[in-house]
């Protein structure tokens, strides 16, 4: 339903709001349809373990990418982590070159980075990416 507690409580309200009801197989205590058969306690519990399982959901979210940083970093030290091969640059050949000089024209007489996406379809974080580079050049 989400990945942090936030989204999944909201997506649950939106359902509910909705008038339908949620149930979830392998958890029958997550069984919105028995909340009526005892005012407030089913509603109660179902809200408590709503509340614990997305807490968990996201505290596993958070180790998994505190777990995927740290490997970047030790694949980094290990020079094994390079990242992508930069495609527009001064010193790329063929097609690429000849959108790198385009992009470079275009930022030098003043068109916009959206100007220059639009125009090339190039994503416009590697246009700022060049216009930053220009601007320390």
């Amino acid at each position: 339903m989400g990945r942090n507690a936030k989204e999944i409580k909201k997506k649950w309200e939106e359902i509910r709001e909705e008038g339908a009801d949620i149930v979830v197989r392998n958890m029958p205590i997550l069984d919105t349809r028995n909340e009526g058969q005892v005012p407030g306690v089913g509603e109660l519990i179902s809200n408590l373990v709503l509340t614990l399982l997305s807490w968990l959901v996201e505290e596993e979210r958070n180790r998994i990418r505190t777990a995927q940083r740290e490997g970047i970093e030790i694949a980094k030290e290990q020079g094994k982590y390079t990242g992508r091969k930069v495609r527009y640059h001064e010193g790329a050949k063929g097609a690429d070159k000849l959108v790198y000089d385009q992009i470079v024209k275009m930022l030098s007489v003043g068109h916009s980075v959206m100007e220059v996406h639009r125009k090339t379809e190039v994503s416009r974080n590697t246009i700022y990416k060049i216009k930053r580079t220009l601007e320390k050049g």
